[in-house]
């Protein structure tokens, strides 16, 4: 089951699962190219990603927080997106 998405390009995706291998619950987090060779996208799963067993995730998402905060404090008050986007505060 799919649960988010992010477009990192026009070619390619990140797709957030909840998926099952052999009976154990994952997490997968995979990088999907567009291998369409029309215009009318077709978007398939890469060898890039990784599967991580759910009992994990609150862990992840614990380093995922504290990658955050080292991001904030280098680069300040602003989010990653804002100074992406040239719309920081200032």
């Amino acid at each position: 089951m799919d649960v988010y998405e992010i477009d990192k390009s026009t070619m390619e995706k990140i797709r957030i699962s909840l998926t099952e291998y052999h009976g154990h619950k994952l997490l997968d987090i995979r990088l999907y190219y567009d291998a369409s060779e029309t215009r009318e996208q077709d978007f398939k799963p890469s060898r890039k990603g990784i599967s991580i067993p759910i009992r994990l995730i609150e862990q992840l998402k614990e380093g995922i927080d504290k990658a955050l905060e080292q991001i904030e404090a280098e680069c300040g008050t602003e989010s990653p997106q804002e100074r992406r986007s040239g719309q920081g505060k200032g």
